[in-house]
């Protein structure tokens, strides 16, 4: 799913001509590993990365359901956790 959604959300911030460019550097291999993508992210957009980062979390947390603060201080891995722990908690409920 967040392969998916980084995806989604690099080619509707950039276009598709330039998701090319994470995909063809393998960047979206380690998107499950917050840490190393950012710094991948960070290597390849500079201070755009964040934004990018931004709107891969936005995503995931409205269709979860988690409010989303656009201006509070922005932590991209504990932004992650949130939504995996959340998503977690859903699909034991059901």
């Amino acid at each position: 799913m967040l392969i998916d959604t980084v995806c989604e959300a690099v080619g509707s911030a950039l276009g598709r001509n330039v998701l090319e460019v994470p995909v063809s550097k393998r960047l979206l291999d380690n998107s499950g590993s917050p840490r190393e993508f950012d710094r991948e992210l960070q290597s390849l957009f500079g201070d755009g990365a964040s934004v990018l980062e931004r709107l891969v979390v936005k995503d995931p947390y409205r269709k979860l359901s988690i409010p989303y603060e656009s201006e509070a201080p922005f932590d991209y891995e504990e932004s992650l956790i949130t939504a995996r722990e959340v998503c977690l908690a859903e699909t034991s409920l059901k």
